[in-house]
């Protein structure tokens, strides 16, 4: 069946009577002026009309009406719209030449399939006056002022020194950085830096002896480790870890250190390679070469991680500066 616009507005006229005059009849359009000015009648309306089409789903007059009130409301009302559009469309326009109201709703459809916020220029409903709207302004009516916007501050630290070894700053920088990553984490790299500090003093007294004894079985005694910073007063610093595999490698080297001096040499019997002399210490600066990430798992000590500055496991390390003081383990007497 066929509804012209006046048809249509009848209907919904004669559903909500007690809400809107009826002297000003000429339309959904008409209609839709008048209703949507106040809200709270809209929403009357709304509910009003959404009885009848539950009582009386085939009334396509109905449908087609309550789906135009809904167009410029909120994107609730506008879904709602989109599916009352629909099931008219499937009732009522199914014969080869189309109405007007087929037409409309397939227009709608289309305009909210692309995103409209004025379909067909049916205006939302106001609990106010309509405010005015101004067009926005041209590009050349804007202002050319560019704000004044803060100083960035970058770093003006070296990513290298002037040997071609990493600083700190420089290796954590790329650990750090997912485009730099591979650059220090795929291969051994050497990083130089000042000793800030160590955890000799963590040694516990079951853990320093020469090597060839064995610790007592409930001996718990963390990996050797010192922390390398760029500066000797501190700052981002880098823990190094597997130059030693135990205290014990560490004791019986301060011990030829006092025997050999700088010509004492010790191969650390579990992980191959030469302990440095000296021993590294608070305030030296050396050369720590090995493999850099996040993990170190290499001795028998126990894992142990640094998400953010990361951890050097280094199998030489080079004197660049001696320390002011020997490097020495507790209970061990002062050099």
């Amino acid at each position: 069946m066929a509804h012209d616009r006046y048809d249509i507005a009848e209907k919904v006229l004669e559903a909500s009577l007690p809400l809107v005059p009826r002297a000003e009849s000429g339309g959904v359009r008409n209609f839709l002026a008048t209703i949507l000015k106040d809200q709270k009648k809209f929403n009357e309306a709304a509910k009003r009309l959404e009885e009848l089409l539950a009582l009386e789903p085939s009334r396509a007059g109905l449908t087609f009406s309550l789906a135009m009130m809904y167009l410029r409301t909120t994107p609730t009302n506008r879904d709602r719209a989109s599916e009352l559009f629909r099931t008219y469309l499937s009732n009522e326009c199914t014969d080869r030449d189309a109405t007007p109201p087929c037409e409309i709703a397939e227009r709608v459809l289309d305009e909210l399939r692309e995103g409209c916020t004025d379909c067909l220029g049916v205006a939302p409903p106001s609990s106010g006056p309509t405010p005015a709207v101004h067009p926005p302004p041209s590009c050349a009516q804007i202002p050319g002022t560019v704000p004044a916007l803060p100083a960035i501050e970058l770093s003006d630290l070296p990513f290298t020194n002037d040997d071609g070894t990493y600083t700190v700053f420089g290796a954590t920088h790329h650990l750090r950085l997912q485009a730099r990553n591979a650059e220090v984490t795929q291969q051994p790299i050497t990083v130089s830096g000042c000793i800030t500090a160590t955890n000799y003093e963590q040694a516990p007294a079951c853990a320093v002896h020469r090597t060839g004894v064995a610790d007592p079985a409930n001996c718990e005694a963390p990996a050797p480790s010192f922390h390398l910073a760029d500066d000797c007063s501190g700052g981002v610093a880098v823990r190094v870890m597997g130059w030693a595999s135990n205290w014990a490698q560490i004791f019986t080297m301060i011990e030829g250190i006092d025997q050999y001096g700088d010509e004492a040499v010790l191969e650390d019997e579990f992980f191959g390679h030469e302990l440095p002399n000296p021993i590294p210490a608070v305030g030296s600066r050396v050369r720590a070469t090995g493999t850099y990430g996040h993990f170190y798992t290499r001795g028998s000590r126990g894992r142990a991680a640094d998400p953010r500055y990361g951890i050097l496991t280094a199998s030489r390390i080079e004197l660049i500066q001696r320390a002011p003081k020997r490097a020495l383990l507790p209970g061990m007497r002062p050099r």
